[in-house]
């Protein structure tokens, strides 16, 4: 019975990993939100034209009930855009927001000048499926392997709205003082930003001038018109400050041009930093299958790493009797470029990091609290024996409910943790109590499979009853909690099954080893001298 629990336990760990898993299920909210992003400087009112086309031809579509766009700006030119569609009930409608994406990719790539994505609702936050981040301190080779791994990640069927955040630029005027001109006439790099910023965007508030009126004062600004600060000519004549007298101008301490700068700027622990993400087109394939591909692309690894993972193999081709498999060789990434993981890849990571450490915390108390109630170490050791046989049913309910392991999923688990343990401590206590009123072991053990497992099973049918709901993804956002719902079911309907049967046996050997190790322990154990043949007579 023993091997057999084992075996099942073994069949458990290879059906987990056999289990897809992803960090939230995608929620089906009756929304759909595309952010768009066009050439840096594209004036406000153009921006605008172009997406309430894009919402025209949205509005079209069967199911969409309205849509509303959002433009903002800064000096005339768009920041940032936006489409929010909103969809009709979930009752009215045979797809899901999910699916929607797919049908309102194609007609938005009619647009090469604007960069559109989706906007995945994952638990009430919001990003892209797939973020990952590069990060160094050379802002080139940073911006290079971003680009590199965009190209190599847009060639992969599963992924879509692939982009990074350092792939547009804008044009700017950019200053760039000459410093022994500078140095010549007393000007520092102070000076310079100092005149530029006043004559942009105005002094600092607590020094500007103000208009006295009765009941307030009104702060007076000063700066270059609007339609000047593009000339540059003026900005090259702007004053600028000097210690040794007299203002000079700008031009003659520092070169004023056009060109093309960053339109955002990233760091991650004070080094630059490229976000790239990517939603999954596929909706069959899991997220954590879609992350192993990107991570196993040679632009996602450095090039020092060799990704020998079969020695075998790696064996064969240093002997010359093999060829090498190119995917077993160097990345492309630069030894000192990072690649850091973010949004809802960081995440999942974490969750599965938290999870085993809660996981393990929740052992050792659920110990600690059976050796302070049994006052033994060793029978605790018995109820805690049926807490892996449930890991198979929950990954066996996951697997047949088609759910990936998500962390409502693992929130079952250890919500599985508690139930499984109550079903065990029902049967050990009960056999215990019999055995201090001088019924032999088995006796005891066979009493208690007779009266426990009514309750056991009443509870086990009564918790599933009450599951079933999440299970199905009934209510609203359903979705979210199926996956709790089968790993529970499936847990509990295994586990009471085999814990009938399988307890039993490891109370039997438990039994025998305390009772072989007591001479040596016997301040670990409440058995007294003398019991050999499993009979406990009552505690004095």
């Amino acid at each position: 019975t023993v091997v057999m629990g084992i075996g099942i336990f073994i069949v458990s760990i290879v059906m987990a990993t056999q289990v897809p898993f992803t960090f939230i299920p995608r929620l089906d909210n009756g929304a759909v939100r595309i952010t768009v992003e066009g050439p840096p400087g594209t004036p406000l009112l153009q921006t605008d034209r172009v997406l309430q086309t894009m919402a025209t031809r949205i509005a079209d579509v069967e199911g969409v009930s309205g849509t509303y766009t959002s433009v903002q700006s800064a000096d005339g030119a768009t920041t940032s855009a936006s489409i929010d569609v909103q969809l009709v009930d979930r009752s009215e409608r045979r797809h899901t927001s999910y699916d929607y994406q797919n049908m309102l990719r194609p007609l938005l790539q009619d647009y090469p000048d604007y960069r559109t994505s989706f906007v995945n609702f994952q638990g009430g936050g919001a990003g892209a499926d797939i973020t990952v981040q590069f990060v160094g301190q050379e802002p080139a080779l940073v911006n290079a392997q971003a680009d590199k791994l965009v190209a190599a990640m847009r060639n992969m069927p599963v992924l879509a709205d692939v982009r990074s955040s350092a792939a547009l630029q804008r044009p700017e005027i950019q200053v760039r003082p000459r410093l022994q001109d500078a140095t010549r006439v007393g000007v520092t790099s102070a000076d310079l930003a100092s005149a530029v910023r006043i004559a942009t965007s105005g002094d600092a508030d607590q020094n500007l001038a103000r208009f006295d009126l009765i009941d307030r004062q009104i702060p007076i600004r000063v700066l270059v018109r609007s339609d000047q600060r593009a000339n540059l000519d003026t900005i090259r004549a702007l004053p600028v400050r000097s210690s040794n007298g007299a203002p000079v101008r700008l031009d003659a301490v520092a070169d004023v041009s056009f060109a093309l700068g960053e339109a955002t700027i990233e760091r991650r622990d004070r080094e630059r930093a490229v976000t790239v993400s990517a939603n999954i087109e596929d909706g069959d394939v899991p997220l954590g299958e879609a992350q192993s591909q990107v991570f196993a692309l040679r632009e996602a690894r450095p090039q020092s790493d060799v990704r020998r993972d079969n020695p075998i193999h790696a064996f064969m081709v240093d002997m010359g009797w093999a060829e090498a498999d190119p995917s077993l060789g160097p990345g492309t990434m630069p030894n000192n470029v990072k690649l850091a993981v973010s949004g809802q890849t960081e995440g999942s990571q974490d969750m599965f990091r938290d999870f085993t450490t809660a996981m393990m915390w929740g052992i050792l108390l659920i110990y600690g609290v059976l050796v302070l109630l049994f006052r033994d170490f060793y029978q605790p050791i018995t109820i805690m024996t049926a807490l892996p046989l449930s890991l198979g049913g929950a990954f066996a309910g996951l697997m047949l409910s088609n759910q990936p392991l998500s962390m409502f999923a693992l929130i079952g688990l250890l919500m599985l943790m508690g139930l499984v343990t109550k079903n065990s401590i029902l049967l050990v206590d009960f056999a215990i109590e019999q055995m201090h009123k001088g019924m032999s072991r088995n006796q005891a053990l066979m009493e208690a499979g007779l009266k426990r497992a009514r309750p056991i099973v009443m509870t086990t049918f009564a918790m599933t009853a009450g599951m079933v709901p999440a299970a199905a993804g009934w209510g609203v956002d359903g979705s979210l909690r199926q996956g709790m719902g089968a790993a529970v079911i499936g847990g509990l309907l295994l586990s009471t099954l085999l814990s009938l049967i399988f307890v039993p046996a490891v109370f039997v050997l438990i039994d025998r080893f305390e009772r072989m190790m007591s001479p040596f322990f016997s301040r670990l154990t409440t058995r007294r001298e003398g019991d050999d043949d499993g009979v406990h007579h009552p505690a004095e």
